[in-house]
């Protein structure tokens, strides 16, 4: 059996579930014939999708939801499983059944991971998930973003990340906890290197409300020393143990040469840029010596970045790539003629001399830039001293007209009335 998270009506039946949605504050109410045909829509998209999910093993809905395979995000065909064997047009179809969709995940039904909330993109989902977990409260969240002068797409940012932290946990906004904030956080650091876009807001927000009792930031709650090397590589999920394993002793081997910085580098070109990418593409490889077709699709793939709904950019560090691979071919060749342990992995380079030739040049490119940054700046830079000088000047001023005045008092300054800095924080008209 497997060891799974369940929601709270993991156990009904397909009529208890149907049963439990017109609870939802988002379902349509019957008060018109057209409302009256959309609650029967999602009903019925539903118990499409719940009728499928029965096709697989498992004990209660959540389970099954993890069998199907839905909950990886991966794949979106299933939709057209779920709806072959109903006679209508494919869009009404599809509809139906996304819908349905909207109505499990919002009914807490199922939970979905944030694999699955990453590649399901839909603004009507996340509306109406603020109404279901809490639409007071986002309401609260959502005022103590404008108190704070958040722009609306930061500030929408923030909420949505509540939404999926609220999705995944299963539970309202005020039962949502530090854990669950963090659990996202290590998800994602795990999955992409970086913090959710939005959830540092997020948690200051819950804060401001009172939904979180946390002293710290979110940034000083997850702060964390340096990574050790088995850390940093396996941020990358690498499948396959043996390569993971010389992946992390190459580095640990190269680890004291190097600042903290440049390692981070390393890895993110060699097992981020170059292992990862490979085995997304070339799943069960388990061999560094690269047959001949992978190598050439490989260094085909890394001459652009490319992000889920966006274009395809050229990327800048694609020679940097290649030497780093290189070099990491070329150091275990030569370390393995003094210490036959390394002897296994000593493999033919896939990247070749010839590949990395223009190193030298995009490094000179690189280097010019900076100096034609620092030659355009460079003429502002005693405007900048007299501002910064003029600035601090003003403040000491300030200081010590502050410190002359008793508590309460209204005192002058550069024309402005100020009051004692104890009971207010700005001039006075």
């Amino acid at each position: 059996m497997l060891a799974v998270d369940r929601g709270p009506f993991d156990a009904l039946s397909v009529e208890g579930v149907l049963e439990l949605l017109p609870s939802l504050a988002t379902f349509p109410p019957a008060t018109s014939r057209r409302s009256r045909s959309k609650r029967a829509d999602r009903s019925r998209g539903a118990a499409r999708i719940l009728h499928w999910l029965l096709s697989f093993p498992g004990d209660g809905w959540q389970e099954r939801w993890l069998v199907s395979g839905v909950d990886s995000g991966l794949d979106w065909d299933w939709i057209d499983l779920v709806t072959a064997e109903y006679r209508s047009a494919e869009a009404p179809r599809r509809a139906v059944t996304t819908d349905g969709l909207g109505c499990l995940l919002l009914g807490r039904v199922v939970r979905p991971s944030y694999e699955f909330l990453q590649s399901y993109r839909t603004s009507g989902l996340y509306r109406h998930a603020k109404q279901e977990f809490g639409a007071e409260l986002f309401g609260k969240v959502r005022q103590a973003g404008v108190a704070r002068g958040m722009i609306p797409s930061h500030l929408s940012t923030a909420e949505n990340c509540l939404v999926k932290v609220a999705f995944r946990a299963g539970r309202d906004l005020d039962r949502i906890t530090a854990e669950d904030l963090i659990a996202y956080h290590e998800w994602s650091r795990r999955t992409f290197a970086k913090a959710p876009a939005g959830l540092h807001a997020a948690w200051d927000l819950m804060r401001d409300v009172g939904l979180l009792s946390a002293a710290l930031p979110l940034r000083r709650t997850v702060a964390r020393g340096q990574l050790s090397t088995a850390a940093m590589v396996d941020r990358y999920s690498i499948r396959c143990r043996p390569v993971r394993d010389v992946l992390v002793r190459y580095l640990e081997e190269r680890r004291p040469s190097l600042d903290y910085t440049s390692l981070q580098h390393l890895a993110s070109r060699l097992v981020g840029a170059f292992w990862a990418d490979i085995e997304k593409h070339h799943p069960g490889i388990d061999t560094l010596d690269l047959p001949a077709e992978v190598a050439e699709a490989w260094k085909e793939r890394i001459r652009f970045i490319t992000r889920e709904g966006k274009e395809p950019i050229p990327r800048q560090t694609r020679t940097a790539v290649l030497t780093g691979v290189r070099a990491f071919y070329l150091d275990i060749q030569q370390w393995a003629l003094e210490d036959p342990s390394w002897a296994a992995w000593a493999v033919p380079s896939p990247v070749r001399k010839v590949d990395t030739g223009g190193f030298t040049k995009v490094k000179k490119k690189v280097r010019a830039k900076m100096h034609q940054r620092v030659r355009e700046r460079l003429p502002r830079l005693p405007e900048l001293v007299d501002t910064t000088e003029a600035h601090h000047s003003a403040q000491k001023n300030l200081l010590v007209a502050a410190q002359v005045a008793t508590v309460g008092e209204v005192f002058g300054f550069t024309d402005e009335s100020w009051p004692h800095p104890t009971t207010s924080s700005g001039p006075t008209s």
